[in-house]
């Protein structure tokens, strides 16, 4: 399967070839790794919900997972994506930064425990 790009929009194009039958079928286009890895996971997660009926499948403010971290690609912008990690167990969150309201977010990070790892990389461009 050709993929869009590898890791990041900059690098050549790369392929990957299931072992056994592909776990889903592509309907338009070419994915990207990442998107590959998405569409894997979610495989997983819904194989799960599935085996389990009537169990809780995902974390929700009244079920909240512990000592998660949060990875992003690009820049937290803004205060309440703070305060909504928050309510699902977030204790560390790593980031670009670069973002002119940074410090406000590290603020909230600041108030509400969560640890802020500034990467300083982006894998993203717009």
């Amino acid at each position: 399967m050709q993929l869009r790009y590898g890791m990041n929009p900059q690098q050549s194009p790369a392929s990957v070839e299931p072992i056994g039958a592909a776990p889903f079928t592509v309907v338009h286009g070419r994915p990207s790794y990442l998107n590959l890895l998405d569409a894997i996971s979610a495989r997983q997660l819904v194989r799960e919900a599935a085996a389990e009926p009537g169990t809780t499948a995902a974390a929700s403010p009244d079920v909240p997972l512990q000592w998660v971290s949060l990875a992003s690609d690009g820049a937290l912008p803004f205060e309440d994506n703070i305060t909504e990690a928050a309510e699902f167990g977030v204790r560390h969150i790593a980031e670009p930064g670069g973002s002119i309201r940074s410090h406000a977010v590290a603020e909230a990070a600041r108030r509400h425990g969560i640890g802020v790892t500034r990467t300083g990389l982006r894998l993203f461009r717009h």
